[in-house]
């Protein structure tokens, strides 16, 4: 102690050296600040490796038993693999590798890439390399740029061109900029050469679609170059023989029967887009899309000025073409932080306003605003230390500190008051009233770390996401007791040094008569009169907190509001792109007066990241932003209506737009998802199993099962071998014939400098039915042969995507009602099951997700307790003590489950943290109220002690709790995510607080007056 006393001696009596020392630290705080980058979220690595596998023109099956099973074979061997799912449609597939928190992704991409080489020799040759991408909060775009010319309709020709722009200036230009990593895009149409041939020509000079095959070929031969020595001189000699032109096509020459023409004379040649396999539309127009993508350490700031300015540019620069942006995470940001900053200058005002009221004058609160400041400015050293960025996370771990940064200024400045109050000696009071504060006040910080910190030892990414939380509430703290013990007692003694009392601080004083101690004292002696009453209401609300915590509803997140909405849709028809659009349109229109604006993505995408847009040509993903929240709910019952009477074969389903929120926490999964396999793993169940089994669970457990898997018809054709050998034809050519009347035979690449465009040999558009009863196939001896006479046609029926995870292939179906008791489905389902012999079930979902999180919860709360007592005994050298601050623990957190369910709030991460976090704020003010309690007992009575000692911490637990709750009010009155966020945490915060501020003012007193009575009989 007396180390501690000539240190604050020291410092108090060199105020210019302690002003000069935190002037400086203060300009470092600045400067760290201004490097610090800002975000929405944590910059966290996603424990997710997705593999794209791309197989033009194979189906789901033929692609999952040739492809997949072979990959994902290979990849089961992958360390650390915690789960792996595989999802097969026509021509694609994707496989999403989940890996163990903790794992080293870095690691785990390289290893991933070594298994898909490995695999390469064992797959068909003509396969593209999968693709193998990292997930990064960072792959979440900033915003989608649409861009489309301002015209009211849009030839073919126009949107080419378009297109072409969009690829090699706006995407090029964009990708300059140093803050983006990326500019994925999407909606181009792709240019194409098509030859087609005049079948009247070509049935009259005998020329085959064959001949014309090998006549491009031999004329599109890149030979290479030759080095040759002549003299003393080498020259490169080159052969080029490559088309780069539609004249260079359209003047090949080729030979038949001794007569010799040009293409030209029996084909039409021409450029024109390809096939539409997929279509972006913005508010019902046809346009390009670019998803900006930020580098990971780039400022979200600089970012978007950069953006805003160089699309002004274009504007300009480009008059014709519109631009919109949507889906801007930027404003967002924008918006959580501006909230969350105001929401710290409220809070502090509030909390000002009852310093006011308390300390009745205006230089306590104006030196505890010193502190707060210079306190903020040393925690953003630590952050830039720790590289931790501005986001949601972190401010909100501000703005829960500052109001323990000023429970600990508070704490310091009254005890000097106490001293300065009886001896009116200013360098003296500061001397002893700090001295004598700073091991309870280091032992109250240590306490509400011991809280904090382990919650980084949750397991998965909440672990992750709140270590910036616990980081920035521990700096913040430490930095305040570092500030309070030696900034604040320096200021006191200079403000109060020469004893003057400032004209506001006398009128402060004439609204501030209330008598806190007299009414204390008086509840106080009630209590003591009323012990057994007392301890019999307080113990009964911990059994009312287990009866709350069961009534409240679970989950893992807390709902936010949105105004933003994701609408998948499956036809669940084999329509065109086309009549997709149409579908699509028309639905638009019925909502035209809720939306703002809307971005549909209709059929196959061309993003190279974003795999939730890998869709088939039946499908489409629209995103919508309404006028207001309710209006996403008119929203949903709009689309029910519009499918029910026109299209109703269709899935459907609602999801959350994306952000860095939505993707860290994957809350768009499923509560609860059944897998239905066969014993057979290998293969799904058939359709009609899958039907059977989904009625009967129905009907046992009174729920409502559905699955979103579909099955859809495709004609299998078959070349019959037989009639090849009796018709003189030969595989080969009867394939090529069938893609050349199907308009999809690639024969060949134009280089035209800068592009490679495909070359198509084609027929012209025709019905399927036409094309194979209206046909014919030259064979080797030049005869026509009917194309039906040597095929066969089939309608073939399976699924359309097909889902396999660690145990084999499996169709999901999942539950859908209001209310759902989880457990006893469960039950009731696996009973339901118990018949099926050749079906085996498996339960996954978010539901045992939320209970594991949740037992880890509890665990910490345990460990949290565990460190709490240690703190403890070591600050009042005692073993019993320490019981008496935790037994307030389950007490308070009856005001923290009963405040959840009077807002109607569920019980999920966010207010279980502000519970844990609660627990270790209330009780430093029973820490402080005991040492007060000790001390005055060795000069007085047992009651005299208890009762100064009251007295003594009345006002700094009135202030503290009061400016805790008043810091978190503005939490309930503003909006934006990271408000919505952390308003359930701040509710079972100020619930638990209210009721731990009584239990500290008079329970705390009557536990110690047992504890003190029952030793002292023990000792006797």
């Amino acid at each position: 102690m007396q180390l501690y006393y000539f240190m604050v001696k020291f410092l108090i009596e060199r105020p210019i050296a302690v002003l000069m020392t935190y002037l400086s630290i203060v300009i470092i705080g600045v400067l760290a600040y201004l490097q610090l980058p800002v975000s929405l979220m944590p910059d966290i690595d996603i424990p997710i490796v997705t593999v794209q596998v791309s197989y033009p023109n194979s189906s789901a099956r033929e692609l999952q038993n040739s492809i997949v099973n072979p990959l994902r074979n290979q990849l089961l061997q992958v360390s650390h693999l915690n789960d792996i799912k595989t999802e097969c449609r026509d021509g694609m597939a994707i496989i999403l590798l989940h890996f163990k928190y903790g794992t080293n992704i870095n690691y785990a991409f390289l290893e991933v890439n070594e298994k898909i080489d490995g695999s390469l020799n064992y797959l068909p040759k003509a396969l593209e390399r999968p693709k193998v991408i990292k997930a990064s909060v960072t792959d979440i775009p900033v915003l989608d740029l649409s861009i489309n010319l301002r015209k009211d309709s849009l030839s073919e020709k126009d949107f080419l061109q378009l297109s072409e722009f969009c690829e090699n200036i706006i995407k090029r230009r964009i990708e300059q900029l140093p803050n983006v990593a990326m500019a994925d895009i999407s909606g181009c149409d792709q240019a194409e050469l098509i030859i087609l041939p005049n079948k009247n020509k070509l049935l009259s000079l005998n020329i085959s679609y064959q001949d014309i095959e090998l006549a491009l070929l031999s004329n599109n031969i890149d030979i290479g170059s030759l080095q040759i020595k002549d003299g003393q001189y080498q020259y490169n000699i080159k052969f080029s023989s490559v088309l780069r032109s539609i004249s260079d096509i359209e003047n090949i020459y080729l030979k038949k029967d001794e007569h010799i023409f040009q293409l030209k004379d029996i084909a039409e040649i021409k450029i024109k887009a390809q096939a539409q396999k997929g279509i972006y539309m913005q508010s019902n127009k046809r346009a390009v899309v670019l998803q900006i993508i930020k580098q990971s350490d780039a400022r979200m700031q600089n970012l978007k000025s950069e953006l805003i300015e160089l699309i002004n540019l274009f504007e300009s620069d480009y008059p014709d073409i519109e631009f919109n942006i949507s889906r801007n995470q930027t404003a967002l940001l924008d918006y959580s932080i501006s909230n969350l900053k105001l929401t710290l200058l409220y809070g502090g005002i509030l909390s000002f306003l009852i310093m006011f009221f308390f300390l009745k004058n205006i230089r306590s609160p104006i030196l505890i605003g010193i502190s707060i400041s210079v306190s903020l400015i040393i925690a953003f050293i630590f952050f830039y230390l720790f590289g931790i960025s501005i986001n949601i996370i972190s401010l909100s771990g501000l703005v829960l500190g500052i109001g323990m940064m000023i429970d600990n200024s508070i704490i310091v400045i009254d005890n000097i008051n106490q001293y300065y109050e009886r001896t009116a000696l200013v360098s003296d009071s500061c001397i002893r009233g700090t001295n004598e504060i700073i091991r309870p006040l280091l032992s109250s910080v240590l306490t509400t770390c011991a809280v904090f910190l382990p919650l980084i030892f949750l397991s998965g990414i909440s672990g992750a996401i709140f270590y910036d939380q616990a980081i920035a509430v521990s700096v913040g703290l430490f930095a305040s007791y570092i500030v309070s013990i030696t900034l604040i007692p320096t200021f006191y003694r200079l403000l109060y040094l020469k004893n003057r009392s400032l004209k506001i601080d006398k009128f402060i004083q004439k609204f501030n008569k209330i008598k806190l101690e007299f009414v204390y004292e008086k509840i106080l002696n009630l209590v003591f009169k009323k012990k057994a009453i007392t301890l019999i209401i307080f113990l009964s609300l911990v059994l009312l907190s287990v009866l709350f915590g069961f009534m409240l509803e679970k989950e893992k997140l807390p709902e936010i509001e949105q105004t933003e909405i994701i609408l998948n849709i499956d036809w669940n028809e084999n329509i065109s792109i086309d009549e997709n659009k149409i579908r699509v349109a028309k639905f638009l229109k019925t909502i035209d007066t809720l939306i703002q604006s809307s971005n549909s993505f209709i059929g196959e995408q061309q993003f190279l990241l974003n795999q939730k847009y890998d869709l088939s040509f039946s499908e489409a993903s629209v995103y919508i932003k309404t006028n207001k929240q309710i209006d996403i709910n008119n929203l949903k019952d709009s689309f029910e209506f519009f499918i029910k009477n026109k299209y109703p074969l269709t899935n459907y389903s609602f999801e959350k737009s994306e952000n860095i929120f939505q993707k860290l926490f994957d809350n768009n999964n499923s509560k609860l998802e059944l897998q239905i396999m066969s014993v057979n793993q290998n293969i799904s169940p058939n359709i009609d199993t899958v039907n059977n089994i989904i009625k009967k669970i129905n009907s046992d457990t009174k729920t409502n099962f559905k699955t979103n898997i579909t099955t859809q018809t495709n004609k299998q054709i078959s070349i019959l071998s037989d009639k090849l050998l009796i018709y003189n034809l030969d595989y080969q050519t009867v394939y090529q014939t069938l893609k050349t009347l199907f308009r999809n035979n690639k024969i060949g690449t134009l280089k035209s400098y800068n592009k490679f465009i495909p070359i198509i040999l084609s027929d012209h558009e025709r019905h399927v039915s036409d094309i194979i009863n209206n046909s014919d196939i030259l064979n080797s001896k030049g005869e026509k042969i009917p194309l039906k006479s040597i095929i066969s046609v089939q309608d073939k029926t399976d699924y359309k995507m097909i889902i396999s995870g660690k145990q084999g292939e499996y169709i999901p179906i999942i539950p859908h009602a209001n209310k759902i008791d989880y457990k006893k489905l469960i039950a009731a389902t696996k009973e339901s099951m118990s018949s099926y012999n050749e079906i085996q079930i498996n339960f996954t979902g978010n539901y045992f997700h939320n209970k594991k999180m949740f037992q880890e919860l509890f665990i910490v709360l345990l460990i949290s307790i565990l460190l709490l007592y240690f703190i403890l005994a070591a600050q009042f050298e005692s073993f019993s003590l320490p019981l008496i601050v935790l037994i307030e623990i389950p007490i308070d957190i009856f005001g923290s489950f009963f405040l959840l369910y009077l807002f109607g709030v569920s019980l999920n991460i966010m207010s279980a943290i502000g519970i844990v976090v609660m627990s270790g704020i209330i009780i430093n003010d029973s820490i402080l109220k005991i040492d007060t309690i000790n001390k005055e007992l060795l000069s007085r009575t047992l009651i005299d002690a208890i009762l100064v000692g009251g007295k003594r911490r009345l006002k700094p637990i009135l202030m503290t709790s009061i400016t805790t709750i008043v810091a978190l009010i503005p939490f309930f009155f503003t909006t934006g995510i990271g408000a919505e966020l952390q308003r359930p945490f701040a509710i079972s915060v100020i619930g638990g607080m209210i009721i731990g501020t009584i239990v500290s003012l008079f329970l705390i007193p009557v536990l110690f007056w047992f504890l003190k009575i029952i030793f002292k009989r023990f000792n006797r």
